[in-house]
């Protein structure tokens, strides 16, 4: 089997969960997303902004650590993230290092995502606007998608057209 690691890196709402839905109808995956791994958390801990500002950090880090982990066995991967901290980048970088990955930057204008947000009963409003800002750095990525003009089955095939390609 060979593996591919496709690495979904945007803000809430930017489309990323729909890409990766629409990838799984075509190939067998592993799906790893870091809003399912932070609801699994105590919910306590998720309720009480004190406990979650101390344990975010260790909860990431154990993303980034499932990350490896799947990876190292030989899986195919899609991984949907929320790359706010260039540190995060860095370390998801260092697991992957060895790893085919197609580092993919999903998009749109913020406008639009504010629009998807409000439409969503499962975000807090204005969350897209704070990522909006430190999401988008200077990363590098192989793929750019624009959600706002391009369908998830559009970026699929861009996604799966790039992987053949390599």
């Amino acid at each position: 089997m060979n593996q591919k690691i496709i690495f979904l890196n945007g803000t809430s709402s930017s489309g990323k969960t729909s890409i990766a839905k629409e990838l799984l109808k075509l190939n067998t995956y592993l799906y790893l997303s870091i809003d399912d791994f932070i609801n699994k958390q105590h919910s306590e801990t998720l309720k009480d902004r004190n406990k979650l500002k101390t344990y975010f950090p260790k909860i990431i880090s154990k993303f980034h650590k499932a990350i490896k982990d799947t990876s190292d066995k030989g899986d195919s991967l899609i991984i949907d993230h929320v790359l706010e901290k260039p540190e995060w980048y860095k370390e998801c970088k260092e697991v992957l290092k060895d790893k085919p990955v197609v580092w993919v930057f999903v998009t749109a204008p913020l406008k639009e995502l504010e629009r998807r947000e409000a439409n969503r009963k499962d975000r807090n409003a204005g969350l897209a606007k704070i990522q909006y800002e430190i999401v988008y750095k200077d990363y590098v990525y192989d793929i750019q998608i624009d959600t706002s003009s391009t369908t998830s089955k559009e970026a699929t095939i861009k996604i799966e057209n790039y992987t053949k390609e390599r």
